[in-house]
């Protein structure tokens, strides 16, 4: 049978995550329950890059239906694959294309011309459901195109940009505690999962870039995940950490939009199967502390007028 997200003791009327039956003074049972699912993100939220992206595409930010009808990212596909005849889930998606982990970051970044919209922290996590039982989180895509943008201009100056991309991952590091903290104090029943990000070095739009632009994206992904989302894993506040980067899905050209950025309908249905997995298992496979992702990191390269030249780095 398979494993439901909540299980509801008819006896006690009480509601628990759990991975089997919940025993009480009288013989369990599995009823009919409900989820709450308040999924936080930017674009990949939305679903940009998918057949049916939710809201309305372009400029200025998509601003996620709350239910997102219809729509071929994750987030609903996740919603689907949680819905059955006994388990019904009413999704919250919060996603704004554009945005970016806290307001430091939004504002580091816009100043180096990135362009962010908005941000978790200011703009969504105050509009999680507080009666959530699941909530997702995707951050750092913006953030990390961000860094570079920034890092790119760094260098262009004469500078390097180690100092500053370590302060980001730094600002990043505590946002990213800030707002898990934050969902917990708003919605205590919450289970919330995360996802790493694939080395961006190594998805189809990252491969298109400049040779030092491929170094920057490199050691800015792969600080997030090391520094920062990898180790959540064993926070007592997060249930579980979907490991992009270490699946080599994550990597294939077949599972990305035309942009090379954002997935396709297959690439967001894969995502949402790896959400479910950990959802179902409550988090019971943790990131790899090694896989060949990891072993791409690059020295320092000096960027080339014809790498910045060639940048061209989207927004998630």
């Amino acid at each position: 049978m398979r494993l439901l997200v909540l299980l509801v003791c008819a006896t006690v009327a009480v509601m628990a995550f759990a991975s089997g039956g919940c025993t009480t003074s009288s013989s369990p049972g599995l009823i009919f329950f409900h989820t709450t699912y308040s999924a936080i993100g930017a674009s990949d939220a939305v679903g940009v890059g998918s057949s049916v992206p939710c809201g309305t595409t372009g400029s200025p930010a998509i601003v996620t239906p709350a239910n997102c009808p219809g729509g071929k990212g994750y987030v609903p596909d996740l919603t689907g694959l949680l819905t059955n005849a006994s388990s019904q889930v009413t999704l919250v998606d919060l996603g704004i294309s554009g945005a970016v982990i806290g307001p430091d970051i939004e504002t580091d970044v816009n100043a180096c011309g990135q362009g962010a919209t908005a941000n978790f922290i200011t703009h969504e996590q105050a509009l999680v459901a507080t009666n959530s039982t699941l909530v997702t989180i995707f951050a750092g895509g913006n953030d990390t195109n961000g860094i570079v943008r920034c890092a790119i201009g760094i260098v262009q100056g004469g500078g390097n940009p180690a100092t500053f991309i370590a302060g980001e991952v730094t600002k990043f590091g505590t946002d990213y505690a800030n707002l898990i903290a934050t969902i917990k104090a708003l919605a205590p029943s919450a289970h919330i999962f995360l996802a790493n990000l694939p080395n961006f070095k190594l998805i189809p739009v990252g491969q298109a870039q400049p040779a030092g632009v491929q170094t920057l994206l490199d050691q800015v992904s792969l600080a997030i995940d090391v520094q920062v989302i990898n180790p959540l894993a064993n926070s007592p506040s997060v249930t579980g950490v979907v490991d992009l980067l270490c699946d080599p899905r994550s990597y294939a050209t077949g599972n990305f939009s035309a942009d090379g950025f954002h997935p396709d309908d297959a690439g967001y249905a894969i995502f949402a199967q790896s959400y479910d997995a950990q959802v179902l298992s409550l988090g019971a496979t943790k990131p790899a502390a090694s896989c060949p992702p990891y072993s791409t990191a690059d020295a320092v390269r000096p960027l080339s007028a014809r790498d910045v030249a060639g940048s061209r780095l989207p927004r998630m």
